[in-house]
């Protein structure tokens, strides 16, 4: 999906922080020269459509979250708007209801485990980044450099990989597919409340919503477990400011 939780690094469920291999990769010897990261991004904002999402204020997803090697499967919400708003509403079974969100200056968490939270330090730097509209786009307002890094096969695709440098320090090495250009792949440090971890989020079945060109399966690999999220529908410029309002838990965190 585009900005906020859909194109950043989703754990709605507490999972083990313990690192492993980010995925199955292999680098492809070749003789020509690596195209620009300019190239490859202006590349891939034409197959998805970007010269419209300017239009575009507001998205409301609905979909499915699962854990496969759990056998969990939940329902999922999730809410975007600009500048840089999300709220994401998962309900899972056994474990209950998982609220994230940014309400354009503070990012928050409620979970059965932890209870209501603000985010601080990496975590909210992550949550800045995802929060922004605009950040699957890699705008220079939120990007210090990109460079190409390799040709390499990334859980099957053959893709550019590019050194992503954001604003607030943050790293990511993203996967742009070489046949279609569109965005396929993103390696990077993913940071939750149990600490940082390698992360690996693969972007797949891309559909078309008005003028756009979307993934509707999103997985999340951190600590060696897969979360799945597929979307059902995804609705242009109908979310109501009244959806991104923080619950009342925060609300209280926030004013004291």
């Amino acid at each position: 999906m585009n900005a906020a939780r859909l194109f950043g690094s989703i754990a709605v469920v507490a999972v083990a922080a313990a690192a492993a291999p980010a995925a199955a990769q292999t680098s492809v010897a070749t003789d020509t020269p690596l195209p620009a990261a300019s190239e490859l991004l202006a590349r891939y904002h034409e197959a998805m459509g970007a010269a419209t999402f300017a239009n575009i204020q507001s998205l409301h997803s609905v979909g499915e979250l699962a854990i496969p090697t759990a056998g969990i499967t939940g329902t999922l919400e999730i809410w975007q708007g600009r500048p840089n708003r999300t709220v994401m509403h998962a309900s899972v079974p056994n474990y209950g209801d998982v609220r994230t969100g940014f309400t354009g200056e503070t990012g928050w968490s409620v979970d059965p485990m932890s209870g209501a939270r603000l985010l601080t330090g990496a975590e909210a730097k992550q949550a800045h980044d995802d929060a922004h509209f605009d950040s699957h786009l890699r705008t220079s307002e939120l990007i210090d450099s990109m460079t190409t890094v390799e040709r390499t096969t990334l859980s099957g695709y053959e893709c550019y990989k590019v050194r992503v440098v954001w604003k607030t320090g943050r790293t990511t090495q993203d996967c742009f597919a070489v046949d279609t250009g569109l965005l396929v792949g993103s390696i990077r440090t993913h940071h939750a409340q149990t600490g940082p971890a390698e992360a690996l989020i693969i972007y797949e079945e891309y559909q078309q919503f008005g003028d756009l060109r979307l993934p509707t399966r999103i997985t999340t690999r951190v600590g060696g477990v897969d979360q799945v999220i597929t979307l059902r529908s995804v609705t242009l410029n109908d979310v109501q400011d009244s959806a991104f309002q923080a619950p009342p838990e925060i609300r209280e965190l926030i004013g004291g």
